[in-house]
Order: structure tokens, then C-alpha cells, then sequence
């Protein structure tokens, strides 16, 4: 069973990447698609996240000054900063979503890029093939289709956008202090980082996710 689920995997994982980089979105708004991601995100935080009176809470233990002025808001704020589509790609909740691939040492795997056997080696090879050709745009441009998503305030909880390639988006969630605090309480040692799947009419069709630890 083992090994006839491991090839499901490989000859499906070939036609979710077909998919993913193989259609263009070309009759919708990018920022539609931005507004989007942001809606799915934000309801994602509202329903399994400290709200922004909680989260201001733990913050006064790491301002010296501030405290009393400091403001947190409940609703995700937009950073002016973007990532890489391939950061932190979720890998490991694609492969459980989508082919109920649920072994943790080849979990492990193909989470660490080891390629201990033939199924993995697949498997992260068509990454490379999918990412291949793929550079991320200037700032600038980026910044242009989020247009007046991105927030003044980048306290409390933050994500940054990729930029759109084909019909995917990578958005990375954070949770910070105030900048009025004298010592602020960096990016958590997890992120969250959400991989967005839309069809050509921007509609979000595929979600997955999944933490980026930080040393």
C-alpha cells in the first residue's frame, strides 16, 4: 500500500505543478487577486490567532516606552516589502491535501529536501523543473498591483506578498510589536506562509500552508 501510494504521488504531483504554472491569468485584475489573498488571510487570523488586544498584551512585556500609547490592530496589516513566490513553499500540506500523503519520514523528507529515495528525489526535482525560468519582479511593480493594500502601520500582524506567477501567489505571515517600543519583539520564530492556487477569474481555488522556523 506504502509503495502504490508513493507512486500516486509522483505521477500526480506532475500534473498539480501542469496545473499551477501551466495557466496564465490574463482577463483579471492582479489586485483583485491580491484583495483576494489578503480577505482569505486576514479571516485566517481573525479566526485562529490572538486577537490584536491579546497580542498588545504580550507586546508591553518587551516595550520599555510606549506602552500605554501603543496601537495593535486586530486586522492584518500589508508590508511594503515583498518575498520570493518559492519561499517556504508548503510542500508538506500540498502533499497531504492533495494525494492524502500522510508518513511522516517521507514527510520529513521532501520537507528537508533530502532525497533519501527515488520518490522524494521525483518529487523535489519537479519543484526545481516548476520554479525553473521564475524571477521574482522589482519591488516597484509589485508594489503597483497591491496598490492601497499595503498599510501605513506595520505593527501587530503583517504579511508580505510574492509576486503573481501564472496563476500562483505566496503570502508569509508575521506578528510584531509596535515600533514605538524601545525594544520590539521580532518576526516569531515560525511564520505562517499561505500558497495560493486562483482560476483565470482570480477566484482562489487551491490553498496550502504550512510554518518556516527561523534560528
Amino acid at each position: 500500500m506504502v509503495k502504490l501510494y508513493l507512486i500516486l504521488i509522483l505521477v500526480t504531483i506532475g500534473t498539480f505543478l501542469n496545473d499551477v504554472h501551466g495557466q496564465y491569468i490574463s482577463k483579471t485584475s492582479k489586485h483583485m487577486i491580491y484583495e483576494n489573498a489578503y480577505v482569505y488571510v486576514n479571516n485566517y487570523v481573525h479566526n485562529n490567532f490572538p486577537t490584536g488586544k491579546e497580542l498588545k498584551r504580550s507586546c508591553r512585556s518587551f516595550c520599555v516606552k510606549g506602552r500605554n500609547t501603543m496601537r495593535i490592530y486586530d486586522d492584518v496589516q500589508v508590508d511594503d516589502k515583498f518575498i520570493p513566490l518559492t519561499k517556504g513553499f508548503p510542500i508538506s500540506d500540498m502533499a497531504i491535501k492533495k494525494y492524502n500523503a500522510h508518513e511522516k519520514g517521507f514527510l520529513a523528507s521532501i520537507r528537508m529536501g533530502v532525497k533519501n529515495n527515488q520518490e522524494t528525489a521525483h518529487i523535489l526535482d519537479s519543484l526545481d523543473d516548476a520554479w525553473k525560468g521564475y524571477e521574482k519582479q522589482d519591488d516597484e511593480i509589485i508594489r503597483n498591483d497591491v496598490g492601497n493594500l499595503i498599510s501605513d502601520n506595520i505593527s501587530g500582524y503583517q504579511i508580505h506578498f510574492s509576486d503573481i506567477y501564472k496563476n500562483s501567489l505566496a503570502v508569509e505571515l508575521s506578528s510584531f510589536c509596535p515600533n514605538n517600543c524601545r525594544v520590539q519583539l521580532s518576526a516569531k520564530s515560525s511564520n505562517t506562509v499561505f500558497f495560493f492556487v486562483f482560476d483565470e477569474k482570480g477566484e482562489i481555488t487551491e490553498v496550502y500552508w504550512g510554518d518556516t522556523i527561523h534560528f
